[in-house]
């Protein structure tokens, strides 16, 4: 097995991990592209992928940033997907281990990671990679401001 950047090629690969493997069925493959395009000009954003015999089988994204009750850099974990016929192979960890190691060379104090309530399997996946369960996440897609003047 191979861990690498993602490249150009990779993306329909990814995007079928993501959209399956992950369960975003509404994903829409040309906004996708673009989220990835973003990431990759951003240099706060890595992903890698899995590669055996020439395929995309995993990917682990990242993202670099800072926390305010945390010394240090923190590294958020922003997607994890192992082709279903390849998991319990160890490229799930593989990848964990891979991103830990370039968490350590940019001096990150933390990594986070979220996983949704019902996928029990991850979670299992994270604790035996020495993960532990710190509180939960919550997300609003859809806002308005209350105020009209916000300044940057």
């Amino acid at each position: 097995m191979l861990i690498r950047k993602i490249e150009e090629v990779d993306y329909q690969d990814v995007y079928q991990l993501v959209k399956y493997e992950l369960g975003y069925q509404n994903l829409e493959f040309n906004k996708f592209c673009w989220r990835l395009d973003q990431m990759f000009q951003d240099t706060n954003y890595q992903i890698y992928v899995a590669i055996i015999d020439y395929r995309v089988v995993g990917i682990i994204g990242l993202m670099l940033g800072w926390g305010l009750e945390i010394e240090g850099k923190i590294m958020r974990i922003i997607a994890l997907a192992v082709e279903h016929r390849y998991q319990g192979q160890k490229i799930g960890s593989s990848l964990i281990a891979y991103s830990e190691q370039y968490a350590l060379s940019k001096q990150v104090s933390a990594i986070t990671v979220n996983s949704g309530l019902e996928r029990r399997r991850a979670h299992e996946f994270y604790k035996k990679n020495d993960y532990y369960k710190k509180g939960y996440s919550f997300i609003k897609k859809k806002f308005k401001t209350k105020t009209k003047n916000i300044s940057a």
